[in-house]
């Protein structure tokens, strides 16, 4: 027994001094005491396929006060984006490099109170003094919102369940009215793997951990469920995978990835599809198989589509 102390001790040491002269490697002697003593986990090629650091802790959101939402930041970095782990479909590949800005996203999909008390705050239920003016935002829903004599509510009981029967038009101007933006999908996609891992699921890519993660056909009940109630990806994100389809910024573009490929890295990238009405949905839903609830998946429907499981998150 004493032989196995000793020798796991050598091990130890032999890491730790590895670990060591990584850490003097990377970022210089002079800043190796203070990495060492923030127990700073290297996250590189192997890990996550991502040159961002992060570290082991997620970040600490930041609360918007007017709209109640938290904002998680996510630094800049690149990654490897679309069907890094294979078996996807034609439209998700090929895989290639993209750069990002630092952005900030909601740590959750927006829920029915947020969006009812936009609607009340806009003073309607479709899209005013813009180029989308007369655009249905939303519809209600039993696991939605309901229209009062007072304004629309969240129906009782389902105030901290996603925004559901929303069109890409209702999550676009609830961005326009308080200032953000709905996510890229390649912002989208990069948040959804924390920060560019090689993830196949929000927060994991073994599938016997998935029911964890993300609410989808097999355990769901065929319905959607309060925002936060499964494990958050290592970013701190909530649902990224399942729960509800999440809009995004892009317009649609089955060839979107060849052409970026072809003129990798390429940095912020915004799809503008042929037809700019048909818009991306990332995340699957509630009432989709594994495969659909994929960090790599992409769909594309018509902006004034409403079910209920579209949804959406922003960023800022």
């Amino acid at each position: 027994m004493e032989s196995v102390r000793i020798s796991r001790l050598r091990e130890s040491i032999f890491f730790g001094t590895f670990c060591n002269q990584l850490i003097a490697l990377i970022f210089g002697e002079s800043h190796r005491y203070m990495i060492q003593h923030k127990w700073i986990f290297i996250i590189l090629w192997l890990a996550g396929g991502t040159t961002t650091l992060f570290a082991q802790s997620p970040p600490t959101p930041i609360l918007d006060s007017r709209t109640g939402i938290q904002f998680v930041p996510v630094p800049a970095g690149s990654f490897q984006m679309g069907d890094i782990r294979g078996g996807g479909l034609f439209w998700e590949k090929p895989v290639h490099e993209v750069e990002l800005d630092r952005f900030e996203i909601s740590a959750y999909e927006i829920t029915n109170h947020q969006y009812a008390a936009f609607l009340n705050e806009y003073g309607s239920d479709s899209v005013k003094d813009s180029k989308y003016s007369g655009q249905k935002l939303v519809e209600p829903h039993e696991w939605g919102l309901r229209k009062t004599e007072d304004g629309w509510i969240p129906q009782p009981g389902y105030e901290q369940y996603p925004v559901v029967m929303v069109t890409w038009y209702g999550a676009y101007e609830f961005c326009r009215f308080y200032g953000y933006q709905l996510p890229t999908e390649a912002q989208w996609e990069y948040a959804a793997r924390s920060g560019g891992k090689r993830q196949q699921w929000a927060g994991t890519s073994d599938s016997l951990q998935l029911d964890q993660y993300a609410w989808f056909d097999k355990n769901s009940d065929g319905k959607t469920h309060p925002v936060g109630q499964k494990k958050p990806n290592a970013l701190g994100l909530y649902d990224m995978s399942g729960n509800v389809w999440e809009w995004c910024l892009d317009s649609w573009d089955v060839h979107a990835f060849r052409t970026r490929a072809d003129n990798a890295p390429v940095k912020n990238p915004v799809a503008a599809g042929k037809n700019a009405n048909v818009h991306i949905l990332r995340g699957g839903a509630y009432d989709n198989n594994v495969r659909w609830v994929r960090t790599a998946y992409r769909y594309g429907l018509n902006a004034n589509l409403k079910y209920a499981n579209f949804g959406f998150r922003v960023v800022r």
